[in-house]
Formats: structure tokens, sequence, C-alpha cells
């Protein structure tokens, strides 16, 4: 239950609030926070979930799959995340299409492969690039090709504007489509691009291609200080936020 803390104010006006359950209270402060997190909280309950994966809710029904999978809430059972993944794929909710074709191709036998494929299409369809490369290259080396090169030139024309994230998303595109070293050397390039502009995500990266020698030769030494100003940059951007918060 969320309450005003000031019932002498109109409930309207009221600027602070609390949430109280099973007689103790779980949170106070200004009333958009506690209703915030009792949102959260709510959208996170294995039971309400459930409840509204019953009723036919395609995103319930992908979350409650992911919770039977990773064992989230509950006891994992990957026959019971399976069957709720492909109800949500069969409602169209895209990322469930994705997983769920990604299930059936790794099994045996021509009918899950073909149903794999209809649900790769359904992702694609809807403008998934992972799920158009995936198509393409179960049609075939030409289209494949195809595809492929017109992906990465949408992605290489985003990073180009110097945003880090898809400075990022570009090196990761290229490393995973990767058909040999020159391919990766770009990877690597993009990944340092990226890094350059303190992404910490690209800079652990660049140490795992430094460390594994990934379109570089192996430098240990790399591999060590990107992972330690990554790890202090972490730590700076936590504290930065912590410090926001509390002038707030």
């Amino acid at each position: 239950e969320i309450l005003p803390s000031d019932w002498s104010s109109d409930v309207c006006s009221s600027d602070l609030g609390v949430w109280i359950e099973g007689g103790h209270i779980l949170k106070d402060g200004p009333i958009r926070d506690v209703v915030s997190a009792y949102q959260r909280e709510m959208s996170q309950s294995f039971e309400i979930v459930s409840d509204m994966a019953a009723y036919g809710v395609p995103e319930a029904q992908y979350q409650l799959a992911l919770m039977y999978r990773d064992g989230t809430k509950t006891g994992k059972d990957e026959a019971v995340s399976e069957e709720w993944m492909r109800k949500a794929a069969e409602q169209g909710h895209l990322q469930a299409q994705l997983e769920y074709a990604e299930i059936l191709y790794g099994k045996e036998g021509e009918e899950s492969k073909s149903e794999a494929i209809h649900y790769y299409q359904a992702a694609a369809n809807s403008g998934n690039n992972e799920a158009k490369l995936k198509i393409a290259s179960i049609a075939g080396s030409d289209s494949y090709d195809k595809d492929k090169a017109e992906i990465l030139e949408i992605y290489r024309q985003l990073a180009e504007r110097g945003n880090p994230i898809d400075e990022l998303r570009y090196g990761d595109l290229l490393l995973k489509t990767a058909l040999g070293p020159k391919d990766k050397q770009r990877a690597l390039e993009w990944f340092k691009k990226s890094a350059d502009h303190l992404n910490c995500d690209a800079m652990y990266q660049l140490a795992l291609m430094y460390r594994d020698g990934i379109g570089t030769p192996r430098n240990p030494n790399a591999c060590a200080e990107l992972l330690e100003k990554a790890s202090q940059d972490r730590k700076s951007t936590r504290l930065n936020s912590s410090h926001l918060a509390e002038s707030r």
C-alpha cells in the first residue's frame, strides 16, 4: 500500500509517500520515487508476471520464459521456459521470436530447422538485423554476402558520426561476421575508437582481443592496462551518479 506521508494536506499535492507491506516500510521519500520502486518491483514479481503471462501478455510471457531459463525467482526449467518463449514468439514478440528460433535451430531434425527459419523470418521482417543475417546465411552465400554488406554499411554510417556506442556496435558486428584477419583488424580499430571515447565495454572487448591475439598480436600488458582503466572508469561513473543523486 502506498500512502501520502502527510495526511493533513491534499493527497494529490503531497510530495512525500511511503510504501508499506506486511507492516513494514519498504520505501519512503518523494512519492514519484516510491511509486517508481513499487512499479519496478511489481513488474519483476514472479506471481504478477505469471498472471499476466497466463492472460496472454507477450512481454510477460517472454519475461516468464527468462525467469524459468535463468532460475530467477523460480527454479530453472528449460522445458517450461521454451513453452513460454514459444507463446510469446507466436504473438509476435520480436526478441522471443529470435530466441525461440535459436532454440529450434539447435535441435536435430528438419522439422525443427524449418520452424526455426519461420521465426527468424518473422523477426527479420520486423527489422531485426541479427535475424536478417541468420536468414541470409541459411539461404546461401550469395544472399548472405549481399545482406551482410548492406547491414554493415548501415552500421558503418552510424559509427562514422562518432557516437561511442555506435562505434562499439559496428566493431562488434565486424567481429561477429569476420571472414579473415583483415575483418578482425577493422573490428579492433573501431573498438579502439569507442574506447578512446571512454566506452568501458569497448575497453573490455579490446582487452580480450589483446589477450587472445584477435586482430592483433597478443599483448598481456595492454590487456591488463585496459582492464584496469575500464574498472576505474566504471567506479568513477558510479561515484558520479551517486553524488548526483545525493545532490538532488
